[in-house]
């Protein structure tokens, strides 16, 4: 009744974000000497990380009722690339470019059950990531003639949970299913950054259908 689950996940990052280009020696932006508009910067960077690990159990407490626990370690995705923007002459650049973004420390919990039966299954799983801790500033570095330049955003992030609720009823072959999910934004309500997740709540609502083709075949 009891199974153990490890694991060692691939964390891959990327980041395009198209961003007002910031001067180098005072606090602003670049403008265009002809349209004194904002220059722009498109960032485009990636990375890969196999580091971390996941540790999971599963207890099935009764006949018709099953427990879960799952745990995924913190990872730090290094990434590189580059920024393409327009100097104030009108010709355009590129500029090497790192940044890093960190998956939180993240717990899930959940459990299954199934009712008269067997035909229905009614399914609850409950997911929170620490944020506030994973994610102080986002650093994002650019090498303009050898030298680096580095630009700190504060996140000010929090902590967000997910909240799924599922449901199955077996009729005959098919199996029709519906779900709903509650999801907080880790973004603080009084920093939140027009490139990052917008504050708040949502809800998500799912149907779908599956079907008994064979004894060990669904689709």
């Amino acid at each position: 009744p009891l199974s153990l689950h490890d694991a060692l996940p691939i964390t891959y990052m990327t980041q395009s974000v198209t961003t007002a280009e910031a001067t180098p020696l005072y606090p602003g932006v670049l403008l265009d000497p002809n349209t004194h508009q904002p220059l722009s910067a498109d960032i485009d960077v990636h990375g890969l990380n196999f580091g971390g690990y996941e540790l999971g159990v599963l207890y099935k407490a009764l006949p018709n009722l099953r427990l879960g626990f799952n745990y995924r370690s913190k990872v730090v995705v290094d990434g590189s690339g580059k920024t393409s923007t327009t100097n104030l002459l009108g010709g355009t650049i590129s500029l090497d470019t790192k940044t890093s973004f960190t998956y939180p420390h993240a717990f899930r919990a959940g459990a299954a059950v199934t009712l008269l039966q067997d035909k229905l299954l009614l399914a609850a799983d409950f997911k929170y990531l620490m944020y506030a801790e994973a994610f102080k500033n986002l650093t994002t570095t650019v090498y303009m003639n050898g030298m680096p330049r580095d630009q700190v955003q504060p996140l000010y992030w929090k902590d967000s949970f997910v909240l799924m609720l599922g449901a199955e009823y077996r009729l005959g072959m098919f199996r029709p299913r519906a779900g709903y999910a509650l999801v907080t934004s880790a973004t603080n309500e009084a920093y939140a950054l027009q490139f990052m997740a917008p504050p708040g709540l949502s809800h998500l609502g799912t149907v779908g259908l599956g079907l008994d083709v064979l004894k060990h075949l669904s689709i």
